[in-house]
């Protein structure tokens, strides 16, 4: 049995799309980062201050969200055995820790 030329061409495109959504999703969430430098500036700074400040490594440090005000980042120590992860803000105006639960104005 042959399949169709245009169902072929469907599955094709919605293999594509939905990787697609999911990689926009993400680029969303991190687009400041690619479009405002002082942001960008600001986050570097910040992440390199806290972690030098609380002692933790760069690459412990996952950015799942950044806005003008803040940046969300998961961080994980990694150890022997079970690795510990939470979730933080950093408010870039003063570079204090956060909770993610809570609420910054």
């Amino acid at each position: 049995m042959r399949v169709p030329f245009s169902l072929q061409m469907a599955i094709f495109i919605t293999v594509l799309l939905i990787p697609g959504v999911l990689f926009l999703c993400q680029i969303w969430r991190l687009h400041p980062l690619y479009t405002d430098s002082s942001v960008r500036e600001s986050v570097r700074t910040s992440m390199t201050d806290v972690a030098a400040r609380e002692g933790w490594l760069l690459s412990d440090m996952l950015v799942t969200g950044v806005t003008a005000d803040h940046v969300r980042l998961h961080h994980r120590e990694h150890l022997r055995g079970a690795d510990r992860e939470f979730c933080v803000m950093i408010a870039l105006a003063d570079r204090s820790l956060h909770s993610c639960d809570e609420k910054l104005s």
